[in-house]
């Protein structure tokens, strides 16, 4: 009986697994979780304020009402999680995301990930570049997407990778059963 749960509780993990990298075959896409660089000049405004939470949200929002007014996009499909990295000493990485639609006639998410890095990259001949606060973003980093290690490693044909991964999950199992059962 215990094999069997255990046996159950592993496809159960393989299921959600696999469900998580297959393409969707709905017209509506996954959201994108990305970033992006700010210029020298960005990341000494930025750090001007780094320790007043306020003015970081305040920086962040209007960062991505600016981007979804650039792109042109309803302003709920560009987020942020205000998450940042400060790289070296002249630079800074922030974390903007794209969400997915709920409505078929608003574009793909693809879509507006391709046009925001093609915005910023030409920002010296887009609205990017005159934006208060997408001035700050670098052209040459433009927008990353923040790749999903599950899809990754799919994408890569690394599924040996993923199988270790899964059956290290099922050992721990076993072990926290078998030790429970004692």
């Amino acid at each position: 009986m215990r094999l069997y749960i255990i046996f159950l509780i592993f496809l159960i993990f393989l299921s959600s697994i696999i469900l998580l990298v297959l393409p969707e075959k709905s017209s509506f896409e996954s959201e994108y979780q990305g970033k992006v660089l700010l210029t020298s000049d960005g990341f000494g405004y930025f750090v001007s304020f780094i320790d007043d939470e306020v003015k970081i949200k305040e920086f962040f929002d209007n960062l991505t009402q600016e981007l979804a007014k650039a792109i042109p996009v309803s302003p709920e499909r560009i987020t942020t999680n205000r998450r940042y990295e400060i790289e070296t000493d002249t630079s800074c990485i922030l974390s903007i995301d794209i969400e997915r639609t709920n409505n078929k006639t608003e574009r793909k998410s693809s879509l507006i990930v391709s046009d925001l890095d093609t915005l910023i990259k030409n920002k010296l001949t887009t609205v990017i570049g005159s934006g208060e606060y997408t001035n700050y973003l670098d052209a040459e980093y433009g927008y990353q997407i923040i790749p999903s290690w599950i899809k990754e490693n799919w994408k890569n044909n690394n599924t040996f990778t993923i199988y270790s991964c899964a059956n290290a999950i099922e050992r721990l199992v076993v072990i926290i059963w078998y030790d429970s059962a004692r």
